[in-house]
């Protein structure tokens, strides 16, 4: 998976509204996203909808940017396939 404009466009939705243009695989989950504890399900989520792979919530529960999600993302994706 990339982090191409859908997976983006997810993140996005969960942004605060004046950094939604900017949002890239550096933005911090919390500090620059502002996501508390329910959004952030809500977008993990949403993007194993969108990605159609399941994400095991352990690995993701030190991640810190959009791009820590959509390793995890991957990796679960690439396990999928074995």
């Amino acid at each position: 998976m990339s982090l191409d404009e859908d997976v983006l466009g997810v993140f996005r939705s969960y942004a605060r509204p004046e950094i939604r243009s900017a949002v890239s695989a550096d933005s911090h989950l919390q500090k620059d996203l502002g996501l508390n504890s329910y959004d952030y399900y809500a977008l993990l989520e949403e993007l194993e909808t969108k990605t159609q792979v399941e994400v095991d919530i352990t690995s993701v529960m030190h991640a810190q940017t959009v791009g820590d999600i959509v390793e995890a993302i991957e990796r679960a994706g690439d396990s999928r396939d074995v």
